[in-house]
């Protein structure tokens, strides 16, 4: 069961359960309005439109696209907030590398390596933090993860894809 509260943040009207209990799954939107579910498939419904539909395979597949979109979107919201702050060009020629480093499709694995040790990875010690899709990493592939100043989105499973927006500040959930 889930319910899509668009009154929430002007009224402070939380919902309970037709029981009287609490949601084990609460997510605020973009938009403000707040889901409560019963399990978190049906939170990622109102995110990926049909997913409650879909068997695991299909999920996963449709958790790691929406990772892989939502990553771009969120390290180009933060390479705008660093030009805003002054930090970043996106104008200076000398800023083109970063730049395409920073929009490179989230699928290509990156591959930083210190000049002391050849094929050691290196951390990310950049700003701003990468947005990294954690599928494209081992042990989901023969790409080494990169440490350092990195937000990381796991749409491995249902519970690891919301922990991650959690985490990585995307999204405001809340698990009982």
């Amino acid at each position: 069961m889930m319910v899509r509260n668009h009154h929430a943040g002007c009224c402070g009207h939380n919902p309970t359960r037709p029981d009287g209990s609490e949601w084990a799954h609460v997510l605020t939107l973009h938009d403000g309005s707040v889901v409560y579910a019963d399990t978190p498939a049906e939170v990622l419904d109102e995110l990926i439109p049909g997913y409650a539909r879909l068997d695991e395979p299909g999920r996963r597949t449709a958790r790691i696209g929406h990772a892989e979109r939502l990553a771009q979107t969120a390290q180009e919201s933060r390479i705008a907030a660093s030009a805003a702050a002054g930090d970043l060009d996106p104008t200076d020629p000398e800023a083109a590398g970063l730049l395409i480093l920073l929009r490179a499709p989230r699928s290509l694995p990156l591959a930083l390596e210190t000049e002391d040790a050849p094929g050691d990875p290196a951390p990310w010690l950049g700003d701003p933090a990468l947005i990294l899709v954690t599928t494209t990493y081992a042990p989901h592939s023969d790409a080494a993860p990169v440490a350092g100043n990195v937000a990381w989105l796991d749409p491995s499973t249902d519970d690891s894809y919301l922990g991650s927006l959690r985490d990585t500040g995307l999204f405001s959930y809340w698990t009982a």
